[in-house]
């Protein structure tokens, strides 16, 4: 079942650093918290990668505070990062796959685990005792156990694998015991246009994959709102993507944005309790950051900026984490680094000095 809820808008290789951290805090005069915490997080978690994706290195940002330790460990030029629980997993994906689990200490990973060459990491959740990691190059969903990185299982997603012989599973979300899986289902061999798009539900015991729902081209997933998953389908170039909630237990999908509507390309999103949260692009490649009010349906918009924003995430306080990189717009560049931005009103909380400067740009950024 799928209806549209109607809202009303309101109009608009290089060298290493080194990794001893580096502590800066910056005065934000964020005042009053939005969104009260629904989970215990006390840091932000962040994957940073070369300009020239050549190196990279994690980073951390405290929540309360903004104090920012730089260049803890490095990593690929091509990583992202994930949280679950106190581990923090780090999904290396440039030409050697791997994927390095921390605890305690950024000294040395806990775990360095290799991957199937060019498998392409995607996501990792953890699940019935189990790391499970989605590798887009892939026909299966690996688990592995958490303590000693031996594979203990896996999924069979063969089922949906396209013309090109590959599922290309994404994102997870876990769900009552259950993880849903992502699946874009691309034809690379063809301009990776849509092979189809689905969800596939995933049983964290046995393995057993099943269908869940067909969404759409290259879907990606968030949990949402109360027993909702968020969805954002849609492929880079023409108008054909939408961001919507589907009910866990009905699948009923209510479709929150288009972008026939919006004239522009949806790329990066994020959802809380209370707001939805994505970016945009034009054919110049100006980004634009979007916050929706889910209550009320109101929707406040950012300036536009020629950085690109590779990352948005919502913290438990109403904060709006951007990633600002080198973009490619012709207009002229602005500086790179982590942007806060209050889900109110779309805008920076930053009084001065623009974003949040990391040593190497920053890619994505997780909580824990």
């Amino acid at each position: 079942m799928s209806r549209v809820l109607l809202f009303t808008a309101v109009l608009s290789l290089g060298c290493m650093p080194s990794v001893s951290p580096e502590v800066v805090v910056q005065d934000t005069g964020v005042g009053e918290i939005v969104e009260s915490p629904s989970v215990s997080v006390s840091r932000a978690v962040v994957s940073t990668v070369a300009d020239d994706y050549s190196l990279g290195a994690l980073a951390t940002v405290e929540l309360d505070g903004l104090a920012l330790h730089d260049t803890l460990a490095p990593t690929s030029g091509d990583a992202v990062v994930r949280t679950a629980g106190t581990l923090t997993i780090v999904l290396n994906r440039m030409n050697t796959d791997t994927f390095q689990v921390f605890e305690g200490s950024w000294a040395t990973p806990k775990l360095d685990v290799a991957l199937p060459d060019l498998s392409n990491p995607q996501d990792a959740v953890l699940c019935g005792g189990k790391l499970w990691v989605t590798l887009h190059n892939g026909i299966d969903l690996p688990a592995y156990d958490p303590r000693t990185g031996l594979l203990v299982g896996s999924a069979d997603l063969s089922p949906w694998a396209g013309v090109d012989g590959r599922a290309e599973a994404a994102s997870m979300v876990v769900v009552d015991g259950q993880i849903l899986v992502a699946i874009q289902q691309l034809k690379q061999d063809d301009g990776w246009s849509s092979d189809g798009g689905a969800i596939v539900q995933v049983d964290c015991t046995d393995g057993v994959a099943v269908d869940w729902v067909g969404i759409g081209p290259s879907p990606s997933i968030r949990k949402g709102p109360s027993a909702s998953v968020a969805y954002k389908v849609g492929l880079y170039g023409p108008l054909d993507g939408r961001l919507g909630l589907l009910d866990h237990e009905s699948k009923e999908d209510v479709i929150l944005v288009e972008e026939a509507d919006l004239g522009v390309d949806i790329y990066g999103f994020d959802v809380s309790q209370q707001h939805l949260v994505y970016t945009t692009a034009d054919d110049d490649w100006r980004f634009q950051v979007h916050c929706l009010d889910l209550a009320t349906g109101i929707t406040t918009h950012s300036d536009t900026t020629s950085s690109y924003l590779s990352g948005v995430s919502m913290d438990p306080f109403g904060r709006v984490w951007v990633s600002r990189r080198l973009g490619w717009s012709s207009t002229e560049a602005e500086p790179t680094g982590l942007d806060l931005i209050d889900v109110r009103t779309c805008q920076s909380i930053f009084t001065e000095g623009g974003p949040m400067a990391t040593a190497l740009p920053p890619f994505n950024v997780v909580f824990q």
